[in-house]
């Protein structure tokens, strides 16, 4: 319990100092209700978690851990700005300007021009002092990446900067030498400490020298400089009381579960309630049943049917002659078949359908015809040559005008 109480302790500690700065260098510039809502879910999961035994990591790094899970997931977090495309090939080259030059400097709105994981790292590492080692441990990366994205930030801000002062600048077509291309690369591992003496010693003869590699060096002291001079925010006790309102909640919550799982006393009545709920449910499902079957059924009768619907109603009831045939010669046959329905006017029984359609080894030909040209039509295919006709009437002839007729011709081996 005591240990519990010392980690609660350093946590608000940690909670009031730096995760709300945190907040701020990441959102640019937060509402409260920003505020509010991410600090609620970041200290929503660091309690989720003191309760895991198994934390692989120290508990101010824990904290920064789901601190920084929180802040990605959040989706209304502002994004990296995208330049104009006019703006997309000017380069700028921030060696041509001095940073004593710029003045009233605004970092956080230049910290548009990087993702939210850059504004991240680059607070950890600038104002809360935190290694690289340490960065490179919650980001689960290498220490060389998170050198390499400090030096990349750094070199994006500088260039925002002086491109809000002067909009025209472009970067000169010079080639750099190879000392100044060794001695800009370097710069995040000659600043923390990282290189060997000889490489640091050429680089600091080189910066003796150089005033452009010098100017470069600047800008990175000069932008670490203004965000350490960014104030601290503090707490408003409303957020507080925000903050702890949704923590006793989730306590509540979750102690209400163990004791369902546990406590006899707690476990019975709602059983019971629960119970009780079931059966509502049942009798009132019983009752409908009930009331429905005593309702009068209605009629299936429809007095506004479409048009369409009546029409193929009536066209079903004319299904009246259905036709045989088996041949050896059905391509044959069936082409003369297309040429006689033609003389005669058929017409396809569907409108989407076809007078003819082929299914392999059996030609179908489904159509209308004219009430009247039926015997004659009949005839002429009894007429054909090699054609044997077995003639089916199923049902009684109905309608004024139209016959549906249905014709099979297939071959003499096939079933």
């Amino acid at each position: 319990m005591e240990n519990r109480l010392r980690n609660l302790s350093i946590l608000v500690e940690e909670y009031q100092t730096h995760i709300l700065d945190l907040v701020m260098f990441s959102w640019i510039s937060p509402s409260k209700e920003n505020i509010e809502s991410s600090l609620t879910k970041i200290f929503v999961s660091v309690f989720r978690g003191l309760k895991k035994k198994n934390i692989q990591v120290p508990l101010y790094l824990f904290v920064y851990l789901r601190a920084i899970k929180a802040l990605l997931r959040s989706k209304g977090i502002p994004k990296k700005i995208k330049p104009p495309v006019r703006d997309l090939g000017n380069d700028v080259s921030i060696e041509e300007f001095s940073p004593k030059d710029f003045k009233r400097i605004d970092i956080l709105e230049s910290f548009r021009v990087i993702n939210p994981s850059e504004r991240i790292i680059l607070c950890l590492n600038v104002r809360h002092r935190l290694s690289t080692e340490e960065i490179a441990t919650l980001f689960s990366v290498t220490s060389g990446t998170i050198l390499t994205k400090l030096h990349k930030s750094r070199v994006k801000i500088a260039k925002q900067i002086i491109r809000s002062v002067h909009p025209e600048a472009k970067k000169p077509p010079i080639k750099e030498s190879r000392e100044c291309f060794f001695t800009k690369n370097m710069e995040s591992s000659y600043r923390t400490g990282l290189l060997k003496k000889d490489e640091a010693s050429k680089i600091t003869k080189h910066l003796s020298k150089c005033q452009m590699c010098r100017n470069f060096y600047d800008w990175n002291d000069e932008i670490d400089k203004l965000i350490e001079k960014v104030e601290k925010p503090t707490l408003d006790n409303q957020i507080n009381k925000h903050v702890f309102y949704h923590l006793e909640k989730i306590a509540f919550v979750r102690n209400t579960i163990y004791n369902l799982r546990h406590n006899w006393m707690v476990k019975v009545p709602a059983i019971i309630a629960f119970l009780v709920v079931i059966s509502l449910v049942v009798s009132s499902y019983r009752s409908d049943n009930k009331h429905k079957k005593a309702l009068p059924k209605r009629s299936t009768y429809m007095p506004y049917q479409s048009a369409q619907v009546k029409a193929e109603a009536q066209l079903e009831k004319k299904l009246t002659y259905k036709f045989t045939a088996k041949t050896a010669k059905r391509k044959s046959t069936s082409k003369k078949l297309v040429e006689i329905l033609k003389g005669f006017n058929a017409r396809p029984a569907n409108t989407a359908a076809e007078i003819m359609s082929d299914d392999g080894k059996v030609n179908y030909f489904h159509f209308l015809i004219n009430k009247k040209d039926l015997n004659q039509l009949l005839e002429t295919i009894k007429g054909l040559d090699t054609f044997e006709m077995t003639e089916e009437t199923d049902t009684v002839v109905s309608g004024k005008d139209d016959i549906r007729v249905e014709v099979w011709v297939k071959k003499k081996n096939a079933e």
